[in-house]
């Protein structure tokens, strides 16, 4: 009895001994670090749609496009910044795509190198454009837990760097007929699905949109070549080709199973947030029919004290940034069924367009690259004349590109809804000069 104590002291002490070896203790040793492209590709396209800039999301009260008149369901309208740092899983997966392509196709360029390239620099123009200097040139290396800080500036021509490349990539494998252009790049991990020539177009378009947003910087950056850089891409679209209609705009798809539309489960309580004065105050100063589209009239302005037919401008009425949410909400009938009282001054989301069905469907989904935003670029350019063209020619491509994603034409008619989604009668869209 004795000697079976004794042994089991030896090997208790032997346990306790072992047990303190150092070494890698986080590592899962039944876990796989490795993943397909199509797997990985999927994890980044998923989470290229960003909660907070999703429609009617915390990112709408930031830019001042809605004013919440009730903290308990819509939030307040302050400032609240959280942090940027959930972005870097986007470069982190980026650094890990490459990785994968690398491990199934060799060095040998492909179609996932090149899109790597692209998440990268989005993920860290991205970041940069919230909180400047950024750990971008070493980021993404497990290796590394103390990469260094790279100026916006370096941060800014890397990022150009890396799309050029993206672009080159895409063009020499369409060139040499390693991929066809019209075949979608990835069915199972792009959920875009978008095809070879369009993932091409976007990565242009980026670059497109990088370049103008630094037009205040063009002058005193030449060794960014801000100007040049844009000039080559509108001068040569055979090797830069650019989106060209509302056909090739990436699009994050609402469906009912997995992603429903994101402003449906707020439906009860849609009279707790107004359409901003900072957004009406435009679209109903140009007689912009799109006010009709996401805005209901103000019930002051079209119910019986009132009285201004549905279809007239001046009964969008935005809610002001500068008012208190007690004073809003003092104004807003709260009654679920009814808007017959509603005497609110203030305009409200448009209920039959945004909240009628989970999947999204009869209304605009979440556009992360668009045509219309691409020809706006390119006016901009044109009319600082960084390039040849008509500026006014791409502007109105862009209004009509916007204007068709709303289903709008001259002639047509619009359903005007309350608060509740009902029928308030039909607008005629006489107005359109385009």
């Amino acid at each position: 009895m004795i000697k079976y104590s004794a042994a089991l002291c030896v090997l208790s002490a032997a346990l306790s001994l072992t047990g303190c070896k150092k070494g890698d203790l986080l590592s899962n040793p039944n876990a796989s670090n490795r993943a397909t492209p199509t797997l990985v590709l999927s994890n980044l396209t998923a989470n290229m749609a960003s909660a907070d800039e999703k429609p009617f999301a915390g990112a709408h009260r930031t830019n001042q496009y809605l004013v919440s008149n009730t903290s308990y369901y819509w939030g307040t309208n302050f400032y609240n910044w959280t942090n940027s740092n959930h972005r870097y899983d986007i470069m982190r997966y980026a650094t890990k795509l490459e990785e994968e392509a690398k491990r199934q196709y060799g060095e040998t360029a492909n179609v996932y190198m090149g899109l790597a390239k692209f998440f990268r620099a989005y993920s860290g123009i991205w970041l940069s454009q919230r909180v400047g200097d950024i750990p971008f040139s070493q980021a993404g290396d497990p290796n590394n837990l103390t990469p260094k800080y790279d100026s916006q500036k370096d941060l800014y021509a890397a990022a150009l760097k890396l799309l050029e490349e993206a672009n080159g990539i895409f063009d020499d494998l369409i060139a040499k007929k390693v991929i066809s252009p019209n075949n979608l790049l990835d069915a199972k991990g792009d959920i875009f699905k978008l095809t070879n020539a369009q993932w091409q177009k976007v990565i242009n378009a980026f670059r497109l949109r990088i370049l103008i947003s630094l037009s205040n910087r063009a002058d005193d950056t030449p060794d960014l070549a801000v100007k040049q850089k844009l000039n080559e891409i509108l001068t040569n679209q055979t090797k830069n080709p650019l989106l060209d209609g509302n056909m090739d705009n990436m699009v994050y798809r609402s469906n009912q199973s997995f992603n429903p539309y994101s402003p449906f489960f707020y439906r009860p309580y849609s009279y707790g947030v107004n359409i901003s004065k900072t957004l009406l105050d435009i679209t109903t100063s140009t007689k912009d029919p799109r006010t009709y589209i996401f805005a209901t009239p103000a019930p002051a302005q079209y119910n019986r004290q009132g009285g201004k037919a549905i279809s007239d401008f001046t009964a969008y009425v935005g809610a002001s940034t500068n008012e208190t949410q007690a004073v809003l909400f003092a104004q807003t009938d709260t009654d679920g069924g009814s808007t017959a009282g509603d005497k609110s001054a203030y305009s409200y989301i448009n209920d039959r367009r945004y909240f009628r069905a989970q999947d999204g469907s009869g209304t605009e989904h979440y556009i992360l690259f668009s045509y219309a935003e691409m020809c706006f670029n390119i006016a901009e350019a044109l009319h600082r004349q960084w390039a040849t063209g008509n500026a006014e020619e791409w502007y109105m491509k862009g209004v009509q590109a916007s204007l068709q994603l709303y289903d709008l034409e001259q002639g047509s008619k619009v359903t005007v809804g309350d608060r509740l989604g009902r029928s308030l009668g039909t607008s005629p869209l006489t107005s359109m000069a385009f």
